[in-house]
């Protein structure tokens, strides 16, 4: 972690859903970073706890910048799941419609638009904005084969294949992981999840025990992604899912996927005999 990204910041966060806001909470506490929490309507938390939490909703962000301002913030950091935000635009106060309309018109263009929009909008009010390995880079594992198990000849080609895949996905703004065995593409992320991908093919296997063997699962940004919001995430009901879809394993893309507890995921993975590699 670079002390100069963060020395002499005041740090918003954007909580969204998950366990991902508590690991960014408890790091920026050890680092003794001042913080406050966004918490915007509609974002389900996981997190107990009720100090410095602003309460904030789109139709209004004009009162949240400003509370921002009066606060001294001047970074800002996203984490955990943000849905894409739903703005109801008779509800605008004349303050917010100006700051809005640039995310308004992007919604016709796909997440990515919006996410940028939703970025440019925090930086034109002179914040920061940090990526979740400034602030807790244990998430972000540095050895390349994280498991007792190693993927085989067969699992490298279809990671090979998974990124060729990924790559005509991020064309379209699709999702960020794919699920490739034998060189077959079985399925790919869209809006319902990771999980709920992961879901299905335990169905179908289920259903249909002879229709793929092995296979693995691989996780990666979109190309060209912005990693302020929705970077993308591993966790211990990944590798469930993994397991269970029977799956040998899991790639993510090195340095880009975060590692929800890494010692806790690597053990689970290491328990039920599957792999997890951080591909270069």
């Amino acid at each position: 972690m670079s002390t100069e990204i963060i020395k002499n910041k005041k740090v918003a966060i954007i909580a969204g859903g998950g366990d991902l806001p508590i690991e960014v909470i408890k790091s920026i506490k050890e680092l003794g970073i001042d913080f406050v929490i966004i918490r915007f309507a509609g974002v389900p938390l996981n997190i107990s706890i009720n100090e410095n939490i602003i309460d904030a909703e789109f139709e209004r962000i004009s009162d949240l910048f400003s509370e921002l301002s009066l606060l001294n913030v001047n970074a800002v950091v996203c984490c955990g799941y943000v849905p894409r935000p739903e703005i109801n635009v008779e509800h605008i106060n004349a303050e917010s419609r100006f700051i809005l309309e640039p995310i308004i018109k992007s919604f016709a263009l796909g997440d990515e638009a919006i996410f940028r929009s939703i970025l440019k909008l925090f930086e034109n009010k002179h914040l920061i904005p940090l990526n979740i390995s400034d602030l807790v880079p244990n998430l972000f594992p540095k050895k390349e084969f994280l498991t007792k198990r190693k993927p085989n000849k067969s699992d490298m080609n279809d990671a090979e294949k998974s990124v060729q895949i990924l790559t005509l996905m991020s064309s379209a703004d699709l999702g960020q992981s794919v699920v490739v065995s034998g060189g077959a593409c079985l399925a790919f992320e869209t809006s319902p999840g990771t999980d709920a991908m992961l879901r299905y093919l335990w169905m179908l296997k289920k259903d249909q025990p002879s229709f793929f063997s092995g296979g693995l699962l691989y996780k990666s940004p979109k190309n060209g992604q912005n990693l302020f919001i929705d970077q993308p995430v591993i966790g211990v009901n990944t590798v469930k899912g993994v397991k269970k879809a029977g799956l040998n394993g899991i790639v993510i893309k090195h340095a880009e996927v975060i590692v929800l507890d890494p010692p806790k995921v690597i053990k689970l993975a290491n328990d039920l005999g599957i792999f997890i590699w951080s591909k270069k």
